[in-house]
């Protein structure tokens, strides 16, 4: 956990230096995010048995991430929720459905069996890693499959975080709501979501982008409440009918109730400052605005804190293992869900 507070601390100072003092811009085009990143695949890749401090790295990505995301509620009032919720799911179901719907039918092409491209599938169009564990259990799935599906998702899903900011800027202008969709619905993990929110909201001063990728992210997340018991109940009918299969759900996110309640937060402490000058009947408006201010900064550092996680954790050498097969897969897969995002963005949203 010191390793990546600390690789977050000189992640920030890095992008400020270069950006600011060295090419003379007044806000660093150069993203911390990015730069946390680097320094983790790097440190992974040339610090032998970096390995053994695993359990902090999934510490960051699993708890202090969530936090991160639950302070980031903040940032966003209820009725911005709402709002960006109506059109994210517009967004949201059709990409999960046709992405599943493909998987199942052009997997055998690049022989790769049902459940491995049920695996790439889930974690590529629901939450990443987080549904690959999920559903392999009810599915009776191979720990190499497991493997091989969570090291696609982390090359792919890597990738597209860091390109696919610049690809939405060339794709929808500087269209927040367009923006925010692709970014929210097109790429894999949580974490990398957040992320490649975070550098387009840095790199192109654009701040709702973020708010409006983590509603249609944490929607895709709700997603796996229905889709895995779905897939559970479909493989295995029999058991099911028999009694013998009987899995315990537990696929709702709960993190997503925090990032609620500090929406309401937020929504509750302005409306009191709009109408009775005191937040809450406690805070003046400069007192309210820095504590909007600290909730906020923390939950970025938190943010890089879990970006560095990520960088540590990507074994560059796994991802060598799984297979040319798995890779032309897993790239068709990803290409499929970034396709679908922007041809539904066009013709619903737009």
């Amino acid at each position: 956990m010191l390793i990546c507070f600390f690789i977050a601390i000189i992640s920030s100072f890095i992008s400020d230096f270069v950006g600011i003092h060295i090419l003379n811009f007044d806000k660093s085009p150069i993203s911390a995010i990015t730069v946390a990143i680097l320094i983790g695949l790097l440190s992974r890749y040339f610090v032998k048995n970096s390995s053994i401090f695993n359990s902090g790295y999934q510490f960051c990505i699993k708890k202090l991430l969530k936090v991160g995301i639950i302070f980031l509620g903040i940032k966003i009032s209820l009725s911005e929720i709402v709002n960006f919720s109506a059109n994210s799911l517009i967004v949201v179901i059709p990409c999960i459905v046709l992405t599943l719907l493909g998987v199942l039918n052009f997997r055998k092409y690049f022989s790769i069996t049902e459940k491995m491209g049920l695996l790439i599938g889930v974690g590529t169009s629901i939450c990443g890693a987080t549904a690959i564990v999920a559903t392999a259990p009810v599915i009776n799935a191979k720990k190499e499959d497991v493997s091989y599906a969570i090291a696609n998702i982390t090359l792919f899903g890597l990738f597209s975080m860091i390109l696919y900011p610049f690809l939405a800027k060339v794709l929808f202008s500087n269209d927040s709501m367009a923006i925010g969709l692709f970014l929210g619905s097109a790429i894999h993990d949580t974490s990398q979501v957040t992320g490649s929110a975070m550098i387009y909201s840095e790199q192109f001063d654009n701040k709702d982008v973020l708010k409006i990728a983590m509603v249609t992210k944490l929607i895709r997340n709700t997603a796996m409440a229905i889709v895995i018991p779905f897939i559970a109940i479909k493989y295995n009918s029999d058991s099911f009918r028999k009694g013998i299969f009987l899995p315990k759900f537990n696929l709702f996110p709960i993190f997503i109730l925090g990032f609620i309640f500090f929406g309401m937060l937020r929504t509750f402490g302005d409306y009191n400052l709009n109408h009775e000058n005191l937040a809450f009947g406690l805070f003046d408006n400069l007192q309210w605005n820095k504590i909007v201010l600290l909730i906020s900064s923390t939950s970025q550092f938190l943010l890089i804190i879990s970006m560095s996680a990520i960088g540590l954790t990507t074994d560059l050498g796994g991802i060598k293992k799984m297979g040319i097969r798995i890779f032309y897969f897993g790239f068709a897969v990803a290409l499929l869900v970034g396709v679908l995002s922007i041809t539904i963005i066009n013709i619903f949203i737009l």
